[in-house]
């Protein structure tokens, strides 16, 4: 099974196979909540990322990232269609870093939405900071491209600005998101991250991503891509939960010394999704 310790997400059993946020990094708990706007934590389908001090972080030169972001992560009976509502209303009220993934189902709704705003002039592509994740089924390394290839698909746009690693374990491929087997328990499968990060690289040089990186690395997992012999890229950021219960000021540390962006989610809380505990 998964499990999230201090450092990040573990496997565990017997089958093979986030920090308190510092005052120099994070505005005041209540002047964030006022800065979200239009009262988007009320809203049904998505959780928010907390907006911070800086409005911008380079993460991929010479573009900066927003670091005010909006979560595309639904909820179980959270309806597609209300993804490209509430997208399209986050852009107009000056959301600009939009953040999804392949197992959130909805990227189709989020990049009709991001098209929209790009038509009737609100924004144009290069005003938004498009994040997308490679799924747990898509790790071998001959099928991330395939796999970011869909997600730009569903889009209907050219490229992502960032594509991350979404859990650092593999599961079985296939169609399934959870594949499970007939005890219900899931199926993983034994995958070299690095060779992993290889193929990620490649996708950055094909011009299909801006720039790579990681979510729900520990330490030695960061060790592992950062140590990897004939690096070309290292990940510019990794995505964590990140709050007052969950310090990750050691991990944030680490990350420092090696340049590298820790993005939080969950920072303001979050529903908790069967399938992922």
């Amino acid at each position: 099974m998964l499990e999230q310790n201090s450092e990040g997400w573990v496997q565990t059993g017997s089958t093979p196979c986030k920090c308190a946020p510092t005052s120099s990094t994070l505005a005041p708990l209540p002047q964030r909540v006022a800065e979200l706007e239009g009262g988007m934590l009320e809203q049904p389908l998505v959780r928010v990322a907390v907006p911070v001090v800086q409005p911008w972080h380079t993460i991929r030169a010479p573009d900066p990232a927003p670091l005010a972001r909006l979560a595309s992560l639904p909820r179980p009976d959270a309806a597609k269609r209300e993804a490209l509502e509430i997208t399209k209303f986050a852009i107009e009220v000056g959301f600009r870093h939009v953040d999804c993934a392949h197992v959130y189902q909805n990227e189709e709704q989020v990049g009709q939405a991001i098209r929209s705003k790009i038509a009737d002039g609100t924004v144009k592509r290069e005003d938004i900071f498009y994040t997308s994740k490679l799924w747990l089924t898509s790790l071998r390394p001959e099928l991330v491209r395939p796999a970011l290839e869909k997600s730009l698909k569903n889009l209907q746009l050219d490229y992502v600005d960032l594509y991350i690693i979404h859990i650092p374990v593999a599961l079985k491929p296939g169609e399934e998101l959870f594949p499970k087997d007939e005890n219900g328990k899931l199926i993983f499968d034994s995958v070299d991250l690095c060779l992993t990060w290889e193929a990620l690289e490649k996708c950055k040089d094909a011009g299909l991503t801006k720039s790579i990186g990681v979510s729900n690395f520990n330490h030695k997992q960061l060790e592992k891509i950062l140590n990897k012999p004939g690096l070309k890229y290292k990940p510019v950021c990794n995505q964590v939960e990140c709050h007052p219960y969950l310090n990750q000021s050691k991990l944030l540390d680490f990350c420092k010394s090696h340049d590298i962006v820790l993005v939080a989610f969950g920072a303001l809380g979050s529903q908790r999704v069967k399938e992922w505990y």
